[in-house]
């Protein structure tokens, strides 16, 4: 048998599209309002915004639920004279 060193070539890891940009926490919350404003739901918006930017579906629904409360009870003040 052969005996001595063996090289093997791997090639790298093939490209990828461009990730989108990261959004800070304001950005996110931004997002969040304005697809809550369109009418969307907690899960729509979650799965929008996280085909958009790789985040987790689970965070991005916790955060459209709480947008979605503190716009339900935002809209439940009475309005002012």
């Amino acid at each position: 048998g052969a005996r001595g060193e063996v090289t093997i070539a791997v090639a790298g890891a093939a490209a990828q599209s461009r990730p989108a940009p990261a959004l800070d926490d304001a950005e996110l919350g931004v997002r969040v309002a304005a697809l809550a404003a369109q009418g969307l739901g907690a899960k729509q918006i979650a799965a929008q915004l996280a085909a958009e930017t790789g985040l987790a579906k689970r965070a991005l629904y916790e955060r459209a639920v709480s947008a979605l409360a503190a716009r339900r009870a935002g809209s439940a003040r009475p309005p002012r004279p």
